[in-house]
């Protein structure tokens, strides 16, 4: 079982290999998320293969803000084992929606459309990387969602999410087998 810091140190190292195609994000996020309980970490064969890394809900959503899998392990089920955990999260917290940005030249862009998410919008990307950014978003199964599907619409996309500081750093592990996963609660 890891600890939070040996998951933070495993984040922010693969992190640090695959900056060009997710992007840069300060290790003090992935700590304060995972001490909130918003840092997921996926292990093959008892090794980490992967990490979610996410936002508080917000105004019934869930922003992602970083996800990865080491080349290895992917296609592997690794990506869908973490977006289930993610999933079960949400609909705990009542969020009725995840959503996330992805740039449009990366094959992820073929799993999210698989897994369900819908492209909703399409940005410009940052000075350095530039391209355009895909925006994306899940619906998940929540009893306001099936009461008022209509108006959950209409304030789907309103603000963005938002960070606080929790404290706890208790690892819960999800699932069995060779495959794992922790989040702290």
């Amino acid at each position: 079982m890891q600890t939070l810091e040996s998951a933070v140190k495993y984040t922010v190292a693969l992190a640090k290999k695959l900056t060009n195609e997710i992007g840069f994000i300060p290790a003090t996020r992935y700590e304060d998320a995972g001490a909130a309980g918003r840092l997921l970490i996926q292990t093959l064969n008892d090794d980490p293969c992967g990490f979610l890394v996410f936002g508080p809900p917000f105004k019934g959503r869930i922003h992602v803000w970083q996800t990865a899998v080491q080349v290895d392990a992917r296609r592997r089920q690794a990506a869908t084992a973490l977006l289930e955990n993610l999933k079960r999260y949400a609909a705990d917290k009542s969020a009725f929606e995840v959503v996330l940005r992805c740039r449009h030249d990366l094959e992820a862009n073929a799993f999210w459309t698989a897994a369900g998410f819908r492209h909703f919008a399409t940005s410009q990307g940052g000075r350095s990387r530039g391209g355009q950014i895909l925006h994306y978003s899940l619906p998940i199964e929540t009893p306001q969602l099936k009461l008022f599907p209509d108006e959950v619409e209409k304030w789907a996309y309103q603000s963005k999410p938002t960070s606080h500081r929790s404290a706890g750093s208790k690892p819960q592990s999800l699932i069995s087998s060779k495959q794992q996963m922790f989040l702290w609660t």
